[in-house]
């Protein structure tokens, strides 16, 4: 007799158990900095998944789902390859009926008989199940884009990189000669980070992202308010998370540390319990994500600012231009590789089976699956670059045409020059010694004709602007977009 096939709930148990068997089993030194690796890779993944892609392929380094990989990046997966299993939210809609509120006091609405007045919403109820991603190295075909810029051993760049950290650190950061035995440390009475200066790059940049993380999860000035779950832990566990936050922000820029510096991990970790195990592995994940997301963000800037990025945003990287990445970044979301969009072009790419994302002001995004999410979402857009690549060509053509149709087309030619024969044309080709034909002659003179009745279309001044012209133009003054709270982890 045939297995009986698991339900998604036995799956989702079954995975669960063994997230928490890989929890406790990976506080080893060897084991901690693998994942710490993956982390570094996969920073915005939800923890549970990070655990997943470790436990099944501590090597991997970008993840897709087997039609990713073909339609978006035009590779194909591997014959014979194991597929990663993972947690991915699939959450439907129901309605359901509820008390209707004034939107003023908040209380129940009464009809006219003293009754409370009830309405039906439709609400979003969160799901998940098991899905299968496979690595890069399990698929073969097109290159992918660069995605992450390891930092330049030059020191033009180090310095660009050092100032892009002084930029996402919440307090001043200052330098000065210290013993040997320290590599500097965060005071808490000053509010401020104090490096050793005589400490090489790979140091220095070590030891700031380490103050660095001490200073925004460890503050008993702000940790109360901002970090509960940090106000009130032993110093090793200090230790930890700064230590571990620092390898992994490192690895991610391709700075290889101590590796001796989170030996003690099992010792550490010896007699905690899981809860206690997953709650810092999810408190180093958030805090090395929004570290990694601001000192890209700077980095770009610096770089921008110092002349060291010679490659401008040309026009045809920009999938929208009512909106800015500074647009998006004040917004609260901010990721060097999503590009903003506005509703309408939203709804044009996803038209265009683009994957298209709603961006969330917690730093968080979810993909679009239904187009009617797009009119019912309050917030920015965003399409990743890899996607934006593959349509962009389409795209920037069907947006040319929508601009030559806005002025008029009055020969029915778009942007292509006049290709209609003319008798002067003919005479060129008969000096070249090419061949032509009484049809073809014809038809040049009665195109000429033709020409020479319609009537002249009215001179002005200005000229009729180019689609990079219009592009370029000064945007009227948006409303404030309002964000909606929605997240789906991934």
């Amino acid at each position: 007799m045939a297995e009986e096939k698991k339900t998604n709930k036995q799956r989702l148990k079954e995975i669960t158990d063994s997230i928490e068997t890989g929890i406790k089993e990976l506080f080893q030194s060897d084991k901690y900095r693998e994942y710490l690796q993956t982390m570094s890779r996969f920073h915005r993944y939800s923890v549970n998944n990070q655990v997943l892609i470790y436990m099944q392929k501590p090597a991997a380094t970008h993840v897709a789902s087997f039609s990713k990989w073909r339609d978006q990046f035009g590779r194909n997966v591997k014959r014979g390859e194991k597929g990663i299993k993972i947690i991915a939210p699939t959450p439907y809609k129901k309605k359901v009926e509820e008390t209707k509120l004034d939107p003023d006091t908040r209380l129940p609405m009464l009809d006219e008989n003293g009754k409370v007045i009830k309405e039906e919403k439709e609400i979003q109820v969160p799901m998940y199940r098991v899905v299968s991603v496979f690595d890069v190295s399990q698929t073969e075909g097109k290159p992918l884009p660069q995605l992450v810029s390891d930092l330049s051993g030059n020191v033009q760049n180090y310095d660009a990189f050092v100032e892009a950290i002084r930029r996402s650190s919440d307090v001043p950061i200052t330098f000065e000669p210290m013993e040997q035995s320290m590599d500097g440390y965060f005071s808490f009475d000053e509010q401020k980070i104090v490096i050793r200066s005589d400490m090489s790059e790979v140091q220095t940049v070590a030891a700031l992202l380490h103050e660095i993380a001490h200073s925004k999860l460890h503050n008993t000035k702000v940790s109360d308010e901002h970090n509960p779950e940090t106000a009130k832990i032993s110093r090793s566990t200090e230790e930890v998370q700064a230590e571990s936050i620092a390898f992994t922000v490192s690895a991610y820029y391709g700075i290889k540390t101590d590796e001796n510096s989170l030996a003690y991990i099992a010792l550490w970790s010896k007699d905690k319990e899981l809860p206690e195990l997953k709650s810092s592995l999810e408190i180093i994940n958030k805090t090395a994500n929004k570290m990694i997301t601001d000192i890209d963000r700077h980095f770009a800037e610096v770089k921008k600012e110092r002349g060291l990025d010679n490659e401008m945003l040309d026009l045809d990287k920009i999938p929208d231009p009512n909106i800015t990445l500074a647009d998006m970044n004040s917004y609260g979301y901010s990721y060097e590789n999503m590009l903003p969009l506005t509703q309408e072009t939203a709804e044009k790419l996803f038209n265009m089976d683009a994957a298209v994302y709603m961006l969330h002001y917690d730093d968080t995004e979810a993909l679009v699956m239904d187009a009617s999410e797009i009119k019912n979402f309050d917030g920015i857009f965003g399409i990743e670059k890899a996607d934006w690549e593959k349509v962009k060509d389409n795209y920037l053509k069907n947006a040319e045409m929508s601009v030559e149709d806005d002025y008029g087309m009055i020969d029915g030619i778009i942007n292509n020059g006049d290709n209609r024969s003319t008798v002067s044309k003919i005479e060129e080709d008969v000096k070249s010694g090419k061949s032509i034909s009484l049809l073809e002659l014809a038809e040049a003179i009665e195109n000429e004709h033709k020409e020479q009745k319609r009537p002249k279309p009215q001179k002005t001044s200005k000229e009729k602007p180019s689609l990079i012209a219009k592009l370029k133009r000064p945007l009227p003054p948006q409303d404030k977009i309002q964000p909606k709270s929605k997240e789906r982890e991934m």
